[in-house]
């Protein structure tokens, strides 16, 4: 019980350690690059088309996702 009480410690530590350092984290599918950027307590998504090379909505990220393959 004591080991899973210092781990969720740990995980929340760090995750306020996040918002605090302004740092990003970005990942790819579906040819699509989506972001996590966390600044001055908040956090805020991005998408990138790599097809297109446009920046797009969540709205169109979902319509994608219904169309294009995984890779």
């Amino acid at each position: 019980m004591k080991k899973y009480l210092i781990l969720g410690a740990m995980i929340f530590l760090s995750s306020v350690n996040l918002f605090s350092r302004g740092q990003n984290y970005c990942a790819k599918a579906y040819n699509v690059v989506s972001c996590l950027e966390f600044k001055d307590g908040t956090m805020k998504v991005t998408y990138y088309d790599l097809l297109t090379h446009r920046n797009i909505t969540e709205q169109e990220y979902e319509e994608i996702k219904k169309v294009r393959p995984q890779e």
